[in-house]
């Protein structure tokens, strides 16, 4: 999770109240839930509010949560305030590469190629053709599945096509 605190001056609050602070809080994992990280915030700073969840220009929620809360003053920290860390994790840990918790990708010792399965070599290190991963098919890859869902990104940016991003000029693509 990310943490973005937010220095604007909100109206109603005096100028004295120099700790307060709007805290954005950019979460990738969407079941962890606004309690926990409201608790979290807790740890650092007093009268956290509840969370809103913040949504993009089209009005989709992509895991932006707004808290709004007052810093503890700290002598020691900065500005004399103690303040959150700027990244964080709630939960057990989990690693990307072998899809178990418990671990993080830096430390996992688990050899498995995402391509083949094969437990001798990692992906960078196969050999055997590419498959998509949507359809089994080595005809083509995931971004070209003719059965794939049409993207979140490519309804953003006005697509037609199913499935289908705009194609960049310069650039090759493996299929």
């Amino acid at each position: 999770m990310v943490l973005n605190p937010s220095t604007r001056s909100v109206p109603g609050i005096g100028l004295s109240k120099n700790n307060f602070r709007v805290v954005t809080v950019n979460i990738y994992n969407p079941y962890v839930k606004d309690e926990e990280v409201r608790a979290f915030l807790g740890r650092y700073m007093d009268n956290v509010s509840s969370a809103r969840h913040l949504k993009d220009s089209l009005g989709f929620w992509n895991g932006r949560r707004g808290f709004q809360a007052l810093l503890r003053e700290d002598p020691k920290g900065h500005g004399g305030y103690l303040h959150p860390p700027a990244m964080f994790s709630l939960g057990p840990p989990f690693c990307r590469r072998c899809m178990a918790y418990g671990h993080i990708f830096a430390s996992c010792s688990t050899r498995k190629c995402r391509f083949c399965g094969s437990e001798e070599h990692e992906a960078r290190d196969c050999d055997k053709p590419k498959a998509c991963h949507g359809c089994g098919s080595s005809a083509h890859l995931w971004r070209g599945c003719p059965a794939r869902q049409r993207s979140y990104a490519s309804a953003a940016g006005g697509e037609q096509e199913r499935g289908m991003g705009k194609k960049r000029s310069g650039r090759k693509h493996a299929s």
